[in-house]
């Protein structure tokens, strides 16, 4: 269930980001550089991925590094990280401009996306997923960009995980930050 909870977080974060970044409308356009996005999601109001990691470092707490790394354990806390830092170029910044074409991208998941309002610097949408990309339900969010270095996203829904789950009441929220000009190490987005 977390791999599907966690694919779903990803594909909102990147509906997010490239929304961020691809709304002509929008007064407020993002800096080139490295970026953290931050992830919080409530599953029937319960912080599931905090759950999840603390079990596991519980689990861990005991366990010689050899074990862990045998049984990949240290691979699949990273997998669990609510933190993930991308890197944007100047050209990816100033190339995206169409909206609707990132919507489509999206949709083409496995959702249906449709924009209920738009500002200058926010956008509120709706969203119906069939199931095909891990999440049948709908979900309503915002995302709203503060600065040129910060912008949040949040989503609410109501769906199943998986392939006929129990239906489930998520709340996700996501927040980025401008870190620095230079990526350093991190991989540049493609």
């Amino acid at each position: 269930m977390k791999n599907i909870a966690l694919s779903t977080i990803i594909s909102l974060f990147t509906l997010g980001f490239c929304l961020q970044l691809h709304a002509e409308d929008f007064n407020v356009q993002p800096r080139a550089g490295l970026w953290q996005s931050d992830v919080t999601l409530l599953i029937d109001g319960k912080d599931v991925l905090a759950e999840v990691r603390a079990l596991q470092q519980q689990l861990m707490a005991n366990l010689p590094q050899s074990a862990r790394a045998a049984a990949g354990m240290d691979a699949m806390m990273g997998e669990m990280d609510t933190e993930t830092l991308s890197c944007i170029t100047r050209e990816q910044a100033n190339q995206a401009k169409n909206i609707d074409q990132w919507i489509d991208q999206i949709a083409q998941e496995g959702c249906q996306i449709n924009e209920t309002s738009r500002s200058s610097n926010s956008i509120a949408l709706q969203i119906q997923c069939d199931g095909s990309a891990g999440f049948k339900g709908s979900y309503q969010g915002k995302l709203t960009v503060q600065s040129e270095k910060a912008w949040t996203m949040t989503m609410q829904g109501k769906g199943s995980l998986g392939m006929g789950g129990p239906q489930a009441q998520q709340d996700i929220t996501v927040s980025g930050k401008w870190v620095a000009d230079d990526c350093g190490d991190i991989a540049r987005e493609e």
